[in-house]
């Protein structure tokens, strides 16, 4: 991890699945059972998840110092947003989220924009440095 933007990064994706999987049945904060969920429940489960993945993955890509560590930061946010969105417009779960996960899901949603806003940032400087002296 050579650069200040990498590290803040990592701290913003570090807190992005902090607060995704406290979100999940698995954090404690959602008392909705499985019983009110459907096919379309599932589905974005499965891409919320494969979104904390590919969170995690950009954490240690960002710490090795690879180059693809900005696309992955890029795009796992953005997997994460179906979820709240189905959530939002009541077609995720038969029960209505509690308070605390809706206000987590705000929570979620800035920070992912903001960590787009970094990951964007560092693919454009990674763009403009030489490759040769």
């Amino acid at each position: 991890m050579k650069s200040t933007m990498a590290k803040v990064l990592v701290g913003l994706l570090a807190l992005d699945v902090t607060l995704g999987v406290l979100v999940t049945p698995a954090g404690g904060m959602d008392p909705r059972g499985p019983s009110g969920a459907s096919a379309l429940t599932w589905t974005l489960v499965g891409i919320f998840m494969i979104g904390l993945i590919l969170s995690l993955t950009a954490i240690v890509q960002l710490v090795r110092g690879s180059a693809i560590a900005p696309t992955i930061a890029l795009v796992a946010p953005l997997l994460l947003y179906p979820v709240i969105i189905a959530d939002r417009s009541n077609v995720f779960h038969a029960e209505v989220a509690p308070p605390a996960i809706r206000t987590l899901e705000w929570c979620i949603a800035a920070l992912s924009v903001v960590v787009i806003g970094g990951a964007a940032m560092m693919r454009a400087a990674a763009r403009t440095k030489p490759t040769w002296p």
